[in-house]
């Protein structure tokens, strides 16, 4: 019977592995990474969270591979070595699932179509803000149904807001203004009924408002449509708004 080698013991004879054979000892190098890791931080699941760790980290490398200029932006801390929790910019997490991605104004230039929306199931927190972002905003953005913080203005997304944005029915701020985002506002926008700020602003959205977005009232601060190419009335279902900065949202 063959013996079974603990973590422990695998690690010390690592230094050998790494002299006989480079390439399997860089994937292996990931793995011992994570272990050390988990077993400083979550003792009790250690395993666990060094799996999906790897998982989400090795989602994220994949889509880093797909941006343009990626050397020069702030994601080059990304690297299959590193421990994403801990080393890599803008990556936070909690119980080793990373729940935070703040890539804001780091000089990104690509596109969210291989973003692993799916890959990432903990993630609250997602912050593109001012960057050089293209492309259209995937409908599998729906899948980030814990998310509670969506920010990708001051990029240049078009194409229409995809109705899946509606899923996320834990979103308290959704902001998408000054992009190049066209067509209808989407009427599942209203069922993201815990929203507290609502930025739309600055794109070529067209069409009326939705009275839908009355069910945002009970809880929505901050709601503004203001440089879009909207027309119609004001919706009466919004009329109950404390601070609506509605006034000049209608061209």
């Amino acid at each position: 019977m063959e013996k079974a080698y603990s973590f422990d013991e695998f690690s010390n004879n690592f230094v050998e592995l790494k002299s006989k054979c480079p390439e399997a000892a860089h994937v292996l190098e990931n793995v011992l990474g994570f272990e050390k890791w988990s077993r400083a931080h979550f003792p009790g699941n250690r395993y666990d969270a060094m799996t999906t760790n790897i998982v989400e980290a090795t989602a994220l490398l994949k889509w880093k591979s797909t941006l343009k200029k990626q050397n020069n932006s702030l994601l080059a801390s990304r690297q299959p070595s590193s421990d994403a929790c801990s080393d890599w910019y803008g990556v936070s997490c909690i119980n080793g699932r990373v729940n935070r991605l703040n890539i804001t104004n780091a000089s990104v230039f690509g596109t969210h179509y291989d973003f692993p929306f799916s890959s990432l199931p903990f993630l609250e927190y997602f912050e593109l803000s001012v960057n050089n972002l293209s492309g259209t905003i995937p409908p599998e953005i729906g899948n980030l149904t814990n998310l509670i913080y969506l920010d990708l203005s001051m990029n240049q997304i078009s194409g229409t807001i995809p109705p899946e944005i509606g899923k996320m029915m834990s979103l308290l701020n959704l902001s998408i203004h000054t992009n190049n985002l066209y067509g209808l506002i989407p009427k599942t926008i209203g069922e993201l009924t815990e929203l507290k700020v609502l930025h739309l602003y600055a794109n070529q959205l067209s069409g009326s408002i939705p009275s839908e977005l009355g069910n945002l009232k009970k809880k929505l601060k901050d709601l503004n449509l203001f440089n879009n190419q909207l027309s119609g009335p004001i919706p009466s279902e919004l009329g109950n708004l404390k601070k609506p900065p509605l006034s000049e949202t209608i061209q």
